[in-house]
């Protein structure tokens, strides 16, 4: 699956999400070389566009910002822990909303925990569950300044032929 052709159809769907405020520009910053993971594109698909979602609704109504970089870790750039023999595809989806308090964080990937009206509290947990089905990470960084999801996903050098995977 070629990352930056999913990357860039969630931002896409999400930048015309009838939830994003007016105010809110939505960005996707991918690298020029192709970055390829094994992987079912539509699963993933839902994935970024849930997290790009997420970031939409909580980015300032008037100023926001959401930006989703696509980009290549090298071994040695990969956390400590994360168990990738070779290169990584990383995504980041940032915005700069109020953030995730602290007593929340813990619950972020919890089935059914929510705090938006009217939502199933299911997006998350979908998210960290589709990741890992790819044998994926998913890892958040929250301030009052904002909140970056970042995926981590085994990179594979090139795509499948269609006819070989059959």
């Amino acid at each position: 699956v070629n990352m930056a052709e999913v990357a860039q159809a969630a931002v896409r769907l999400a930048d015309t999400h009838p939830d994003r405020k007016s105010g809110v520009s939505v960005s996707c910053v991918v690298p020029t070389e192709t970055l390829f993971v094994e992987g079912d594109e539509d699963l993933l698909h839902r994935a970024i566009f849930n997290i790009t979602l997420n970031a939409v609704q909580a980015a300032l109504a008037t100023s926001g910002r959401v930006t989703v970089e696509l980009s290549r870790l090298n071994p040695e750039q990969i956390p400590t822990g994360v168990p990738f023999e070779v290169s990584a595809v990383a995504l980041r989806v940032s915005d700069n909303g109020p953030g995730i308090p602290i007593e929340l964080r813990e619950k972020v990937f919890d089935p059914f925990f929510t705090t938006k009206t009217g939502g199933t509290g299911l997006g998350l947990p979908i998210v960290h569950r589709a990741i890992e089905a790819h044998r994926g990470f998913v890892f958040m960084d929250s301030s009052p300044k904002g909140t970056r999801f970042t995926v981590l996903l085994p990179q594979v050098q090139q795509r499948i032929p269609a006819e070989i995977e059959a």
